[in-house]
């Protein structure tokens, strides 16, 4: 009897152990399901006020992973040194650790070493795309937000949610590429545009003051001379004396 007591007791012991697991796993599947709605609305806000095509692919897995590489500009940063694909890197990422995971079974260790790298190196370049999306919406608290991220990983949908509406600020300045040495800047590169000259504003001419014209006198009318009268020619005298007189 002493034996039917135990075991029944230990049956008990057992199913109040599964029930207490049950609750468990049942409280942390509605977390689990709380934060990725969380997570979805955070880059769904982001891409729509972003402007992107597809931000339904926010609700979807893998897809999702996609549009925050789309989100953060297809790059992620580390100091000065620039890694592009984001979106391809973020979607391919996941799926050849999966793979590597399952091979490692097969008990080869090459795998197995391959694996914990590209682990490792995938959850570094992760975590730089979430300080990028971080410096990029709310650059004053990226390194807190990434620190109690690396420490915290459920904080990062809530995170993402906190920050969906803020306005990006890209703070990646590229720098123009050095031309070779020896040529000049420029040379063998078609011909550049030059800057636009601003229209130049015709400068008005100040204006020449007339010479004043000496003010001439009025013109006094001349006199005509008057015509004199003919005077009578007086006649020859006559001879006083005549041939008779001689």
């Amino acid at each position: 009897m002493y034996n039917e007591y135990s075991d029944s007791s230990s049956l008990a012991a057992l199913a109040a152990i599964f029930a207490a697991l049950g609750i468990v796993l049942v409280f942390l599947a509605i977390i689990g399901i709380v934060l990725y709605i969380f997570d979805s609305i955070g880059r769904y806000t982001m891409a729509k006020n972003k402007g992107l095509n597809s931000p339904w692919m926010a609700w979807i897995p893998y897809f999702r992973e996609y549009l925050l590489g789309d989100i953060i500009g297809d790059k992620v940063a580390f100091g000065t040194f620039i890694i592009p694909y984001a979106k391809m890197i973020l979607v391919v990422g996941p799926i050849v650790i999966s793979v590597l995971s399952a091979a490692t079974y097969s008990d080869n260790s090459a795998v197995g070493v391959l694996f914990t790298l590209c682990a490792i190196a995938f959850a570094v370049y992760q975590y730089g795309a979430f300080y990028r999306l971080y410096k990029l919406y709310r650059p004053d608290s990226a390194v807190v937000f990434l620190v109690l991220s690396i420490f915290f990983g459920f904080l990062i949908p809530i995170f993402t949610f906190i920050i969906r509406k803020d306005e990006p600020q890209e703070y990646l300045v590229e720098q123009p590429k050095a031309a070779p040495t020896g040529e000049q800047p420029g040379a063998g590169a078609g011909p550049q545009a030059q800057p636009e000259q601003p229209p130049v504003q015709p400068q008005p001419q100040p204006e020449q003051p007339q010479p004043q014209q000496p003010e001439q006198a009025p013109v006094q009318p001349q006199p005509q001379p008057q015509a004199q009268p003919e005077q009578p020619q007086e006649n020859a005298p006559q001879e006083s004396s005549s041939p008779s007189n001689q």
